[in-house]
This record gives C-alpha cells, structure tokens and sequence, in this order.
C-alpha cells in the first residue's frame, strides 16, 4: 500500500520514535523491596536520603557495572540508590 506523502512522513516519524523510546521502557521495570528496610542513597554509597519498608514497590532506573547498586524511583518521587540485594 501506498501512503501519501503527509502520511508516509508520519508513519515514518512515529517508527522512529518508537525505536528509540523501546530501550529505555526494557530497562525500566516494576521491582519490589525485600529488606525489612531499605536505605535510600544519594549515590551509591553516598548519603541516607530516606527509607523503604518491605513490600514497597520501585522502578528500577540502572545498575552499577558491579550490579551491587541499583538506581531506583519510589512513591512520592523519591530516587536515589540502593543495595541491590534489597530487591525481589
């Protein structure tokens, strides 16, 4: 099928979009919290920003080369890092 040429622009554009935008919807993922509780960091290593009880559900951003830290977002936009053995 032939699309005209607005449309084919368009559909074009829209592939695109969704090629780049994929990665990074894979790496983000819906992970739980394990720990009695949770020390949210800065950094990794860095310091103490808040708390996590278990059962409290993230969305992991990245990892350490190491995978010993994990970057992750809580409720209430809380980001920072945390062990990733903390995780289920």
């Amino acid at each position: 099928m032939i699309l005209p040429p607005h449309r084919a622009v368009v559909a074009i554009v829209a592939a695109a979009v969704v090629a780049v935008a994929a990665p990074d919807a894979a790496d983000a993922r819906v992970r739980t919290t394990c720990a009695p509780r949770t020390k949210v960091l800065s950094t990794p290593g860095g310091l103490v920003v808040g708390f996590l009880a278990r059962g409290a559900q993230v969305l992991v951003l990245k990892h350490t080369r190491n995978d010993y830290w994990t970057e992750v977002r809580a409720v209430h936009s809380l980001v920072g890092w945390i062990h990733s053995q903390d995780l289920c």
